[in-house]
């Protein structure tokens, strides 16, 4: 029996969450199922748009690799409870902390709004910027780190959340 699903929205997120949902078995002994949607329904074979576990009656958590705009987090918030679930968190691996093209919110914290469901992430711009700037001042171990400070720091003075 599986007390909840991972999800990965098509087609970064259909590749994350069988890998989360197994390293999550392996390393605490929990029985987690996953699902993931295809773009199109197949007639024929696993039929239909959902792919592995059953959502009816789970709670979800969608994980993907970003939140560029929300519009595919949006659809699997859409398709979990069209399919009985019930997401309860986005997992994400990297939030680039920018701001949408109306008003100053992030696309994460527009996802959050919208469907009041939490966003947590791996890593953010802020944590890249950390990193970049602690590697500058001490070794320079990575290669042009200096470089691509510069580079995301102009990024993040354009399109950056404040």
């Amino acid at each position: 029996m599986h007390s909840g699903v991972i999800f990965g929205p098509a087609y970064k997120g259909s590749i994350l969450a069988p890998a989360i949902a197994m390293t999550i078995w392996k390393r605490y002994e929990i029985n987690i199922g996953f699902a993931f949607n295809r773009k199109e329904a197949k007639d024929h074979g696993e039929m239909g748009i959902i792919v592995g576990h059953s959502l009816a009656g789970k709670d979800v958590c969608i994980v993907d690799d970003v939140i560029t705009t929300g519009s595919s987090s949006g659809e699997a918030v859409k398709i979990i409870q069209a399919n009985g679930g019930t997401p309860i968190a986005c997992v994400i691996a990297f939030d680039r902390q920018e701001r949408g093209n109306k008003g100053g919110l992030s696309a994460v914290q527009k996802f959050e709004h919208n469907y009041k469901i939490p966003v947590y992430s791996v890593a953010t711009l802020h944590d890249l910027i950390k990193v970049l700037k602690k590697d500058f001042q001490s070794d320079n171990v990575i290669p042009n780190s200096k470089e691509a400070l510069q580079k995301i720091l102009t990024y993040q003075n354009e399109y950056g959340i404040k």
